[in-house]
């Protein structure tokens, strides 16, 4: 196996994660070549014609969180061939099933894994121990959600959440920022702390100017259950090799209206297996860059080799 890399100095090191036994330094000894590609339209691939051989036998990982616009074509028009993606911000349109793994978005951040394993821009939070272990009937929110709403093109259109705000007697909690426009239920403030997600029994995860949401990978490290909201845009993160149906909670934009209802509709026991289960996957696939980089892998040689990457529960 043998990398090279335009931009993103993060990935190589959390390739060396996997066993040095099968890398080589040396191209023309190697099998199998991993390409780290950035920052699309300013870097291309390094990897030299001789090896590239209409992408057989390459990955290339592409971490950048591209706006929608951005997102319509792999690698923004670059003729990839029979290269293989791990790429974040993946959407179907473009994404081969059994071929590419779709990767958590965040993963270009120095900085992913907060000290108490938080994810992302919680990496300052503290630990609150006496929260982290709650289980669902204990926790004080039904559903929290801190985020912006975009005026343009964008992935789900968060305006539709914006009805939701000030709905704090049954259960959820929403602070949405409105950038471009104002219009009621915009929050000019903000007083969402992590110890809320901690309280939190679902999280909403809309993807917003992305089509995937940072908020998903945010869910899972605080033990709670993620609501996605615009799955038919985009794969989950390692999907077709991980059991998301489950543990997230799918909805479409004419379900937002009847969001109290159909998260309340969930009995004790559903809410417990979803929570459990959600947090055995977090723990298995996600929690730190050694298994979100063998995941990555282990999924790869799955796809060529024509299998699912099991898990035992």
């Amino acid at each position: 196996m043998y990398e090279e890399y335009t931009f993103n100095q993060l990935w190589p090191r959390w390739l060396n994660q996997i066993s040095s036994k099968y890398r080589t330094r040396d191209p023309a000894e190697a099998c199998f070549f991993v390409v780290f590609h950035d920052t699309p339209g300013r870097h291309t691939t390094t990897v030299s014609k001789k090896q590239w051989n209409g992408g057989v036998n390459h990955v290339i990982v592409d971490t950048h969180d591209m706006r929608i616009g951005q997102s319509k074509s792999a690698l923004c028009g670059q003729n990839i061939g029979h290269a293989m993606l791990w790429k974040s911000s993946a959407t179907f349109a473009t994404f081969r099933p059994h071929h590419d793994v779709s990767i958590p978005l965040g993963l270009n951040r120095a900085a992913v894994l907060g000290p108490h394993g938080s994810w992302g821009r919680w990496s300052d939070s503290q630990p609150h121990d006496d929260l982290r272990d709650l289980q669902p009937e204990q926790k004080k929110y039904i559903a929290t959600f801190m985020g912006t709403a975009y005026d343009g093109e964008v992935a789900f259109d968060r305006t539709l959440l914006l009805p939701l705000v000030g709905q704090s007697d049954d259960g959820i909690v929403l602070e949405i920022k409105c950038r471009g426009f104002v219009k009621p239920g915009c929050s000019a403030t903000s007083t969402h702390k992590y110890a809320d997600l901690l309280n939190s029994t679902f999280v909403l995860a809309p993807g917003g100017v992305q089509v995937a949401s940072f908020r998903l990978m945010e869910a899972l490290s605080v033990g709670a259950i993620p609501v996605v909201m615009e799955h038919e845009l985009t794969p989950y993160p390692f999907e077709g090799h991980v059991p998301w149906q489950d543990c997230a909670l799918d909805i479409g934009d004419h379900d937002v209206p009847h969001l109290a209802s159909i998260l309340k509709s969930f009995d004790p026991g559903q809410l417990q297996r979803r929570h459990a289960e959600c947090k055995r996957i977090y723990e298995m696939f996600f929690q730190d860059a050694e298994k979100i980089t063998m995941m990555a892998y282990n999924a790869t040689i799955a796809n060529i080799r024509g299998y699912t990457v099991q898990s035992t529960k």
